[in-house]
């Protein structure tokens, strides 16, 4: 049986259902927020996302007493702190203090590019050092190994040289040398004969 509703009593059924329609709608917004912070959060974790920028990484040599880097990407200024990580066991780190562009006849006799720059001068023997800009958090893992946080994807690189007939293969890891994903390569040529003691994955051009 059908009731008339007086004017009062209309209005207050309309208020109702006003209110009861917002109510639907605001948890529906809500739901539909939530599905979009997890699907972008699922997004995010896909296994075929880019991975991270390569880390600026460039050589240093020294040789008649002088020390100097290669480093690609915006030039370095005077003042500017470079850290040498000498990839050879027993590794070891060594923060220095670019003094300006400069000629480099280790660098250039080793067919590394340009530009150089000479370092504060420091003692040392001949050698070969593979060189990151700033001063990264470093620490030792194991007796005579070293890992450096080149970024916050990067936070255990690993360093490696190893010789072929004329030449050193420098590289750099994500993790433990040969097992983990190769970072940086560079070669640098002795000019003389050595015993080659490089593996799989040391060599070529692209990081694997």
């Amino acid at each position: 049986m059908l009731h008339e509703l007086v004017p009062g009593q209309l209005n207050g059924a309309r208020g109702q259902f006003m209110s009861n329609l917002r109510t639907v709608v605001v948890f529906a917004v809500a739901c539909i927020a939530g599905f979009d912070t997890a699907a972008a959060q699922t997004a995010a974790a896909k296994p075929g996302d880019p991975p991270a920028a390569q880390p600026r990484i460039g050589v240093a040599a020294s040789k008649s007493g002088q020390v100097c880097v290669a480093m690609p990407g915006a030039p370095l200024v005077a003042g500017t702190i470079v850290t040498l990580i000498n990839p050879n066991r027993p590794q070891s780190v060594k923060a220095v203090t670019i003094d300006g562009v400069a000629e480099c006849a280790a660098l250039a006799g080793a067919l590394i590019s340009g530009p150089y720059y000479s370092v504060q001068p420091f003692d040392s023997e001949p050698a070969v050092w593979i060189a990151v800009p700033g001063k990264p958090a470093s620490r030792r893992i194991s007796p005579g190994v070293v890992a450096v946080m080149l970024s916050a994807a990067q936070i255990e690189a690993q360093f490696r040289a190893c010789t072929s007939t004329e030449g050193l293969h420098l590289t750099v890891w994500s993790g433990d040398p040969l097992q983990s994903r190769r970072l940086w390569h560079q070669y640098f040529y002795l000019g003389y004969d050595v015993e080659p003691s490089c593996k799989d994955g040391d060599g070529g051009d692209s990081a694997g």
